[in-house]
């Protein structure tokens, strides 16, 4: 891949590694770039409800960009591996654990990413010494568990976890992300001396929790030093029935927490909120 765009200034041809893509009639373009891909996705089907999936990839790349009367290079590599996902399906017989559990579905994901830029000193005459560095390492994790049980009731659990360390000039930041989340949904019916409802109420009850910190070690130094911790925690829980034909309504309950630890500041919130839907048709088009 290359991207040209002459200046008029004239250079010789032996000045760049990549003469053809980088000098057309001896004029020196305004960036050059020249990347290669190594790619490899696998998927298997395996018994008992299993299934995986892989990937490997390697990406090397040098870009040229233009500083004064020169094309400076930069260096890039990243490395996707281990990256891939485990699914299993579990449907249990009707006559024994069928009873209670219809259907189970279970995922776990894994995802490393190594990515490296180099781009040669500013300072005149340095040959490349000092040359400013970057390497980001990301690691992520994405468990998933979701369960049909009898009567209609569906539970589902999941969570995520992403890592990231960069390190740049000698120093270093970490960052974590993580988010939880739990939920539950059912419909039931209360009895008729309190109601006589034509549809049952539909129920869902939900949990999520997130995390987002980040560090700086620096240079010569041996502690992370956090400089972003932020975290919140929500509840919420929410009823909504039909009323035929054509109305509609529910009421929510959340409780929110948010906690910003590096500014020590904690606010909670809680919400009532009630809704009523109609739907309804005038007319007919013709």
């Amino acid at each position: 891949a290359r991207t040209e765009t002459s200046v008029p200034r004239s250079v010789t041809a032996t000045a760049m590694p990549i003469e053809g893509f980088s000098i057309r009639r001896r004029s020196l373009a305004t960036s050059a770039a020249y990347n290669t891909t190594t790619h490899g996705a696998l998927t298997i089907g395996l018994p008992l409800g299993l299934r995986a999936s892989g990937l490997y990839e390697v990406i090397r790349g040098t870009s040229w960009l233009q500083r004064l009367t020169d094309l400076v290079p930069v260096n890039t590599h990243s490395l996707e591996w281990p990256s891939g996902n485990l699914s299993w399906t579990f449907s249990p017989p009707r006559a024994s654990l069928g009873r209670l559990l219809s259907g189970l579905t279970a995922q776990l994901g894994v995802r490393k990413r190594q990515t490296y830029s180099e781009q040669p000193s500013l300072a005149p005459g340095s040959g490349g010494v000092g040359a400013a560095k970057t390497f980001t390492t990301e690691r992520s994790l994405a468990p998933s568990l979701t369960a049909s049980w009898a009567h209609g009731i569906l539970t589902t659990v999941d969570a995520t976890r992403l890592q990231t360390e960069q390190v740049n000039a000698g120093n270093t930041y970490r960052t974590v992300r993580s988010q939880r989340n739990a939920t539950l949904a059912f419909a039931w019916r209360p009895p008729t001396a309190i109601a006589r409802l034509k549809s049952p109420i539909r129920t869902t009850a939900r949990y999520s929790y997130s995390l987002n910190t980040t560090c700086l070690r620096s240079s010569g130094q041996a502690t992370c030093t956090p400089f972003v911790d932020s975290r919140r925690t929500e509840t919420q829980l929410t009823l909504d029935t039909s009323f035929p034909p054509s109305l509609s309504a529910g009421l929510q309950m959340a409780y929110v927490l948010n906690d910003e630890r590096q500014i020590n500041r904690r606010t909670s919130q809680l919400v009532l909120t009630a809704f009523v839907q109609l739907n309804t048709s005038v007319g007919q088009v013709r």
